[in-house]
């Protein structure tokens, strides 16, 4: 027989990424510790530590980008930044004062945000929950202005009230010499809840609240955003009507409107367009000044020499005068001169410019002029999300997020969420 005079082998353990890369090409079949997946670094299969982030979309309009294991960040559209409150994409704007209120969880989730005294809410969202979101309503106690949001059975997402805030003005009315404010709230609950605000008032904004929002019709949540703003008629009113089905006597939906005043001729033209509608104080009567209404002095003489000008009318009391000033301008004692429109600050989302007799308003991005004021553009009216997402009206801005039942994937696009599948094909 043949005696074998090869020397016995020994077999050394290489390290494990050694091993893998001379074994393995790829991640598959390549099984990882748990917290751990496969990826190619550097041509070669590695477990690297498991990123979930990003599972659930919090950035709405923007891009989750994952941070570690568990944390992430969004890369938000212009318009908007990342808001490490909240935890989503907010619009940026620097006219009014934000307010965060607590996160809450649980069966009857209750956030607010107050503002400060002396100011009022003008926007009042929630961010958080949606789908267990019971919308927010807008309080008033003592002075202080309160954005309420509530959720039912928000037990996997918190939910957070978002408040802005702007101060709140005192002024006499014109019409009736009453003390009216700036910013005006009206509401309305019921089966079919409808609000309007007064004569003289812009609505600047429309809020939805019920604790039975798991009954809402469809046309209704149609016209409710993910944020619980709900959209405007074409009037400027705001209406949900039949907004819950398998309607009970017990069940309602709440409106709140946020009224904001117009200033000048605008504010006449609306609230007492006429002298009929006028209530002078004592010593005083109505006129029509440049077809609008003014309360003046009844002092007759002193208008032998007119010092009013082109720009008043000269009203004697004896050796004495009085000039009724055209709009746009008031009597200084001794005649006509012009009236500074913009310390009222009419322009709100934008800034004003004084003129003779009037002012001008450049409107910031995302505002149009209206009734002599920036107001916020819907651009949801000009449908900018696609067919598988909601879109939401903010301030300055808008959010494309998506429907109920969809998520958005690795592509940026919503597509059905696990154990749903698209019916539309």
């Amino acid at each position: 027989s043949r005696v074998s005079t090869q020397s016995t082998g020994v077999c050394r353990l290489i390290d494990a990424d050694s091993y893998a890369a001379a074994n393995c090409a790829t991640c598959d079949g390549y099984i990882c510790d748990e917290g751990y997946e496969c990826e190619m670094v550097d041509s070669a299969p590695t477990c690297v530590e498991t990123q979930t982030g990003c599972d659930v979309d919090k950035c709405g309009d923007g891009e989750c980008v994952a941070v570690g294991a568990e944390g992430y960040t969004c890369n938000c559209n212009d318009g908007l930044e990342f808001n490490e409150v909240v935890g989503s994409c907010m619009p940026v704007h620097s006219r009014y004062e934000t307010v965060y209120g607590e996160e809450a969880l649980g069966d009857d989730a209750h956030s607010y945000a107050a503002c400060g005294l002396g100011q009022k809410v003008v926007r009042c969202h929630t961010f958080g929950a949606p789908s267990a979101a019971d919308g927010v309503t807008i309080t008033t106690s003592d002075g202080i202005s309160r954005c309420e949001a509530r959720a039912s059975h928000s037990n996997l997402h918190p939910v957070r009230a978002v408040a802005y805030c702007a101060e709140n003005h005192v002024y006499t009315d014109p019409c009736t010499q009453n003390d009216i404010n700036n910013i005006e709230y009206r509401y309305n609950a019921g089966a079919s809840p409808h609000v309007t605000c007064p004569a003289g008032y812009l609505m600047e904004s429309c809020i939805f609240h019920s604790p039975w929002t798991q009954d809402i019709s469809d046309s209704s949540r149609s016209k409710i955003n993910s944020i619980g703003s709900v959209d405007m008629n074409d009037d400027g009113s705001c209406t949900l009507s039949d907004c819950l089905v398998n309607q009970h006597a017990h069940m309602w939906c709440k409106l709140t409107a946020v009224c904001k005043k117009l200033t000048g001729a605008e504010y006449l033209q609306a609230a007492c367009p006429t002298c009929d509608s006028v209530r002078c104080g004592d010593g005083m009567e109505c006129q029509m000044i440049d077809d609008l209404p003014e309360c003046v002095e009844r002092i007759p003489g002193g208008c032998e020499v007119d010092n009013c000008g082109d720009n008043g009318v000269c009203v004697e009391d004896g050796p004495n005068y009085e000039c009724v000033c055209s709009q746009g301008y008031h009597f200084d004692g001794e005649t006509c001169v012009d009236v500074d429109e913009c310390r009222e600050d009419p322009c709100g989302n934008g800034d004003c410019v004084n003129s003779v007799g009037s002012y001008t308003c450049e409107c910031d991005d995302g505002y149009e002029l209206v009734h002599g004021t920036c107001e916020d553009i819907n651009e949801c009216l000009d449908s900018p999300c696609s067919d598988t997402e909601r879109c939401s009206n903010v301030e300055g801005s808008y959010i494309c997020d998506c429907l109920d039942t969809f998520v958005r994937d690795s592509s940026n696009e919503c597509v059905c969420a696990d154990g749903f599948e698209n019916q539309d094909g």
